[in-house]
């Protein structure tokens, strides 16, 4: 089998557990000597842990003792915690000759792993109510777990073999860590070089980071809040009104209404050479046709049934489109129904990029209004 052997970091390799069936040994890097942790035969009992609470008892007596902190950690499961069985030829893990074997086992629920070798394979067994409590109490603790291994993959005898030696040879089993691992959650892509000498951040440091973000975000929003009221109070406001150029044609006044100030949207303006009226931002939601043309007719325009005010030869309605388009047919409708009493007053419609155009066009420069009226002329007429 090939192994790919990787840079090891003295300052942080993983730490090995050599598990049995009622004692446990750690190998870490910078110990003398594996530390011991003896687990009681009631914990596990017929390879079932009876009891997560004392075993977590233990744990913590352990780590208190020996002052064990979080690191990647590698499980190796010793021969008298695993079944296992050779096969002449290689397998797959759901042939009917590895089903024979594991319904010979004592245990209803297993991890199982099949290890093809070129012409053979070999089948290992360990029961899940034994090994899961063990990963679970590991991940309580800020362990990662970067790989659970049967005892003879590894090729050493962990009686036999001092503490660096067993260390170093786990830290470079990279390619059977990744490969051939009773656990199928822990995979290939979550081993790579990096992740080797990381472990996982304490539940407890997570809570810490949550809560504080939420109290920045709560702090933030009650900062956004107390400016909203301190502009709607005028805190901080300079009430001093903003000067205005004045042009030289100023517009004409508009008297007062209720029902254009409840709509400051609608911005109408007359121009006395073209006879424009551009409406921008329209919103059907917020202004309603009757709102248009009181605007319109506050700006100085009569629309349709009195004459415009400014002689013109054409008056054009610029409108934005987010009017949707049966709104501008009703707009149409609107301007265009007393155009029988007029005919000589004429409707085009034309839709350029970015907005609708509707524009009225008279055959003369003049007008009358619906009352007989003629209009005087712009460069003769006061201002509206």
């Amino acid at each position: 089998m090939a192994r790919t052997m990787i840079k090891i970091r003295k300052k942080n390799p993983f730490t090995v557990l050599y598990i049995e069936r009622n004692k446990w040994q750690l190998f870490k890097a910078g110990q003398s000597e594996p530390i011991v942790i003896a687990i009681p035969e009631d914990i596990s009992k017929d390879l079932q842990i009876q009891s997560k609470a004392t075993l977590e008892k233990v744990w913590a007596a352990a780590t208190k003792q020996h002052k064990l902190t979080p690191a990647p950690v590698v499980i190796v499961l010793s021969e008298d915690v695993l079944f296992s069985q050779a096969f002449s030829q290689v397998v797959e893990p759901n042939a009917k000759e590895v089903l024979d074997f594991c319904s010979y086992v004592p245990f209803e629920d297993l991890h199982t792993i099949v290890i093809p070798r070129h012409t053979e394979s070999t089948v290992f067994v360990v029961p899940v109510h034994f090994l899961q409590p063990i990963l679970e109490l590991l991940r309580n603790h800020g362990y990662r777990l970067v790989g659970v291994l049967p005892e003879s993959l590894t090729g050493l005898d962990f009686s036999g073999h001092d503490h660096n030696t067993v260390v170093e040879h786990v830290n470079s089993m990279k390619d059977e860590l990744t490969t051939f691992n009773l656990v199928p959650e822990i995979s290939a892509r979550d081993i790579d070089e990096d992740s080797f000498y990381s472990f996982k951040m304490s539940p407890k440091i997570w809570g810490m980071i949550v809560f504080f973000l939420a109290l920045v975000a709560i702090l933030f929003a009650l900062i956004i809040w107390q400016k909203n009221e301190n502009e709607k109070a005028g805190i901080g406001v300079d009430p001093s009104p903003t000067p205005v150029a004045q042009t030289s044609t100023p517009a004409p006044p508009t008297p007062p209404s209720d029902l254009t100030q409840a709509s400051p949207i609608v911005q109408a303006t007359p121009s006395a050479t073209l006879g424009t009226i551009q409406v921008q931002n329209i919103d059907a939601s917020q202004a309603t046709h009757t709102q248009l043309v009181t605007a319109l007719e506050q700006a100085g325009y009569r629309i349709q049934r009195v004459a415009v005010t400014t002689p013109v030869d054409q008056a054009t309605l610029i409108v934005s489109t987010s009017i949707p388009e049966e709104e501008v047919d009703e707009l149409i409708a609107l301007i265009t129904k007393d155009l029988s009493e007029t005919p000589e007053l004429e409707l085009s419609r034309s839709v350029p990029e970015g907005s609708i155009i509707l524009q009225l066009t008279t055959s003369d420069a003049q007008e009358t209004s619906p009352e007989g009226e003629e209009v005087t002329p712009a460069d003769e007429s006061p201002a509206p």
